[in-house]
This record gives structure tokens, sequence and C-alpha cells, in this order.
């Protein structure tokens, strides 16, 4: 996962953000809720106690490098992709994100197409490991 290259802090706020989007759109589907679950043991955040209170750019701000802003982007709209769809309010989300990075609305596409590339790579790798 990229996310190794994040600081703890950086990781603490993208679990948060991670949570804020799954809960834009005020529906929270299954595979969500499972991606969620995974990141946060992935990260070795299991008992991490989110503080909802928090800004999102507050948490924008705990992201200090283009890299790392842009390993957070990636993640979420992989979050936001998880049921092959974005809803308007978790593209309103992720367009405050890119805004709080001061990163161009107009790369979300390009990061979009590899963030979801990313996934279909790995959906293919998870599916080889389970025929062999």
């Amino acid at each position: 996962m990229i996310t190794e290259l994040l600081t703890v802090n950086e990781k603490k706020a993208l679990i948060s953000l991670s949570k804020k989007l799954i809960n834009a759109d005020g529906v929270i589907v299954a595979k969500e809720k499972q991606v969620y679950e995974i990141m946060l043991e992935l990260l070795s955040l299991k008992r991490y106690k989110i503080d909802n209170k928090t800004s999102t750019k507050s948490l924008c701000n705990t992201f200090k490098t283009q890299r790392s802003k842009i390993i957070c982007l990636l993640e979420l709209i992989g979050i936001a992709w998880v049921d092959h769809s974005f809803q308007k309010k978790e593209k309103e989300f992720i367009n405050e994100v890119c805004d709080n990075f001061g990163i161009n609305r107009s790369k979300i596409k390009s990061y979009t197409k590899l963030s979801i590339n990313m996934i279909r790579l790995n959906q293919e790798l998870i599916s080889i490991l389970k025929i062999n």
C-alpha cells in the first residue's frame, strides 16, 4: 500500500477524512464499511478513536508534502469508487479536499483514472492468487 509512505499523523488524518467521505452522502454501503475496516487494520489504527469534530481543512493541513497529499487523494478516490460510482456529495467532498490541498480540480480526472486502475489491478491480482 502506498499509505506506508505516510507519517502516523497523516495516516490518522486519512482515516478521519475517509470516515467523513463515507458519511458524506448519508448512506454507508457495506463495501465502504468493509474498505474502511481494512484500512484501519492495514494502517495499524484499529484502536484509533476518530475525532469527528475536526474540520476537513484541519485534517488536510496535516499533509505537508505534495506526495502525501496525492496519496491521500488517491485513497479517498478509491473509497468513493468502491461502489463503482461517485455520489454528488462524495464529489463535493473530494473537491473540498483538493481545494484544501491546493491541488487543481482538473487533476481529479487523471487521479481518478489512476486510482481505478490500481483497484482493478489489485482485484486482478487477488483473483489470480485465489486460482493458484
